[in-house]
């Protein structure tokens, strides 16, 4: 490993006084946290590698990705492909994102199994759906099959969830056969648009014409 030089300075970063630039042989090489340097044990006269200057950013970048994924999670629980989606977005190298999503799991800050789950429980407390857009919405965040099909275990009757999904709503029957007609159509597209059976929905609409 062919030598850069020696360390010949440490500067404190004016608009960051939480970081430090590296400078060997007077010529600027990096910039990292000042925890890390100190991490790093970093001196003055330190000799030093471009292997080093690169296990350095790769720390730091590490170090960058842990904070951002925290701060996306402190808003609202995520899934790993959120996580690791916006931590690509923010321009961080695939496999520092991956170290940082371990990182993560491996203190409990993710999990997709609760996420999952508390996923399922909360869109039939505040949004009701079908099991069907449910699935999709799980899917989209990343969550495996198998994983979903565990969380779903909660979700319980799908007519049940339809009925609470329209007590929000104000049904009334009409006074005559087509108005009922038309309502029963309103009924069955804004069920079918939020993921509900063929079968559940034909059950909601058998009980309401025998109200």
């Amino acid at each position: 490993m062919s030598s850069l030089g020696k360390i010949s300075a440490i500067q404190t970063q004016k608009a960051h006084p939480d970081r430090v630039s590296l400078f060997v042989d007077g010529e600027f090489v990096l910039g990292i946290r000042r925890e890390l340097a100190y991490h790093l044990k970093l001196r003055i006269g330190q000799e030093v590698t471009a292997e080093d200057v690169s296990r350095w950013k790769q720390e730091e970048e590490c170090l960058q990705a842990k904070e951002l994924a925290i701060r996306y999670i402190s808003a609202r629980s995520r899934s790993r492909q959120q996580v690791l989606s916006y931590l690509i977005r923010k321009e961080i190298p695939q496999e520092v994102a991956e170290v940082a999503v371990k990182f993560l799991e491996s203190q409990g800050y993710l999990n997709d199994d609760e996420f999952a789950s508390e996923f399922v429980r909360q869109r039939l407390e505040a949004k009701p759906r079908g099991r069907r857009m449910i699935r999709w919405e799980l899917q989209q965040k990343g969550i495996h099959n198998d994983t979903i099909e565990r969380a779903m275990a909660v979700y319980g009757d799908e007519v049940e969830a339809a009925k609470r999904l329209l007590s929000r709503m104000s049904l009334q029957k009409g006074k005559d056969r087509e108005q009922n007609r038309k309502t029963e159509q309103r009924i069955a597209r804004f069920l079918a648009s939020k993921g509900f059976s063929a079968e559940t929905i034909q059950s909601i609409l058998k009980n309401i014409r025998k109200v």
